[in-house]
């Protein structure tokens, strides 16, 4: 997940925009020590530092998953306007080691690149307009197929989830296949659709569902997550001026060879705009997380049983004049968000990251906040996994948010 600020200079408001450009961005690692089982406010401890990522150049971007016995983090370096470089480092036995494999990767930093471990550590990047995806094997970096669809100007990845079996991870593509460039490239129309791409003995294939579904005007920014074993995608549906619809979020799961709806579509307010932004739950509770723009950004956490509609919960509590967003993960068992919060200042914007278990529609702080109260110079981004029943935080940190550090938290186990 990143946030792109606008530089400290030019700040006169707290406007944030959520994607994946590659201006200036910083990260910071960090690790919470927890028991499947432990109740989520059972804090032991408070946030510690690790060794610090031995990448040499500034890291300008990054993503954090687990797989085996080890952790693992993708660093973006040298980034440009045009290209970016990527090297993915291991955790393991208390000590970092890498590039993993001898391998830089360079890509395309308005694409981004996603991370994903389990069963197989695999990087999904754009080079030039090229989608492509890497997975390590017996400590080299294999290539799958040539391409996940085909290049495009106007379509890109926008999430890889994490595979079943051998691990080979599912992407999620969105954009125009078919655009209608306008006279002298000064734009383009078309319908936007999103996709599921599977790899197999033939290569890569659109997942069977096909298409997606949201809207006759298509979807925009689908985030995927497996809930309870199922394949499941959050989209924009974009609105349809012709008949009066709405913009509105809808999750659909694939199962029987269909897309199947998950709860039901969630609305804007009377006069603004809705995105999503986070999807996350198990068997028991579902969670989803929305933007609301009337006009300004504000995150709202919804809970469902993915039956009927979803409910506004009390996970957060913002404090006056802050405003929110953050990302939701499933891991352990349970469900967890970091919570990105700013406001402007006289000096620029200041920012603080915090992690929360979720419990019902309530939400635990854990430990103090990753980043606390901090006019940052840089975007801020963050990601979270578990490994050997820890949590690992991947985030901005220092002062003006542009130090990378790496951090523990423990949790208490609960009382026998």
């Amino acid at each position: 997940m990143l946030v792109v600020i606008a530089a400290a200079a030019a700040i006169t408001a707290a406007v944030v925009l959520v994607g994946h450009s590659a201006d200036e961005r910083v990260v910071h690692v960090a690790a919470t020590a927890s028991a499947a089982s432990a109740p989520p406010s059972a804090v032991a401890g408070d946030w510690r530092r690790l060794p610090r990522i031995p990448e040499r150049g500034a890291i300008d971007a990054g993503h954090i998953v687990a797989s085996g016995n080890a952790a693992y983090v993708a660093t973006q370096t040298a980034t440009t306007r045009r290209s970016a470089v990527v090297h993915v480092w291991r955790w393991n036995d208390g000590r970092w080691s890498g590039p993993v494999g001898r391998k830089s990767f360079e890509i395309n930093p308005d694409a981004g690149f996603y991370l994903t471990g389990g069963a197989s550590v695999c990087l999904a990047r754009t080079a030039g307009s090229r989608p492509q995806v890497s997975c390590l094997q017996d400590g080299s970096w294999r290539q799958l197929g040539q391409t996940v669809f085909p290049p495009s100007d106007y379509v890109t990845i926008s999430d890889a989830i994490p595979g079943v079996g051998d691990g080979t991870p599912t992407i999620i593509s969105t954009g125009v296949p078919n655009p209608v460039i306008a006279p002298g490239g000064a734009g383009y129309t078309g319908h936007s659709e999103s996709r599921a791409w599977t790899f197999g003995p033939s290569g890569w294939r659109s997942l069977s569902p096909g298409e997606i579904p949201g809207g006759a005007q298509g979807t925009q920014r689908p985030h995927g997550e497996r809930i309870a074993g199922r394949l499941c995608v959050g989209v924009n549906a974009l609105p349809d001026p012709m008949s009066g619809t709405r913009p509105s979020v809808h999750v659909t799961c694939a199962a029987g060879g269909k897309w199947r709806p998950l709860g039901s579509p969630v609305a804007p307010d009377a006069s603004g705009d809705v995105d999503i932004d986070g999807l996350a739950g198990n068997e028991r509770t579902i969670y989803l997380g929305v933007i609301r723009w009337n006009p300004t950004p504000r995150w709202t956490i919804l809970r469902g049983d993915g039956r009927g509609p979803w409910r506004p919960t009390n996970v957060l509590d913002p404090s006056r004049g802050w405003r929110t967003q953050g990302s939701l993960y499933g891991l352990l068992d349970q469900a967890f968000a970091i919570v990105f919060e700013q406001r402007p200042s006289a000096r620029g914007l200041r920012a603080r990251l915090s992690v929360r278990a979720l419990d019902g529609d309530r939400g635990t702080s854990l430990g103090r906040p990753l980043l606390g109260a901090t006019t940052v110079r840089k975007p801020v981004t963050y990601d979270l996994t578990a490994l050997h029943g820890e949590l690992l935080a991947l985030h901005s940190a220092g002062s003006g948010g542009t130090q990378v550090a790496v951090s523990r938290l423990a949790l208490r186990s609960p009382s026998p």
